[in-house]
């Protein structure tokens, strides 16, 4: 069997507790476009046909009732008449709050096993 080293362990668990909590802040955010809606966190649209067309990096203007972007093909032109919804990512307090919760059970969990094998307890 496998023998991994104690600290290897702690510090897979740590990493990949991490990952969970950066993956589990963020949202992705539908809003319908308006006027005053700000398209710098912008990263797609979907369109009255439902066609998704995501964003190659974040962000997006609007002139003359065309918005523009870039896609993960070029540079796109999308008329703002047939846009439904700005799809963008944002920081989430309540997936934020789950993630923390798991995070911290997880951690009391360890301790816990840990110091019932360190005391020989069964």
């Amino acid at each position: 069997m496998l023998r991994i080293p104690a600290r290897l362990r702690w510090v897979a668990v740590s990493m990949f507790m991490l990952a969970l909590s950066v993956a589990g802040c963020y949202t992705t955010r539908h809003q319908t476009l308006s006027p005053s809606l700000a398209l710098d966190s912008a990263t797609g649209v979907t369109t009255l046909a439902g066609r998704e067309i995501q964003f190659a990096r974040p962000g997006a203007t609007i002139a003359h009732d065309t918005m523009f972007a870039t896609g993960t093909l070029g540079d796109l032109e999308i008329p703002t008449d047939s846009i439904a919804r700005v799809n963008s990512r944002g920081y989430s307090s309540g997936s934020s709050l789950v993630v923390i919760g798991a995070f911290a059970a997880a951690v009391a969990a360890l301790v816990y096993i840990s110091v019932g094998y360190a005391t020989g307890g069964s």
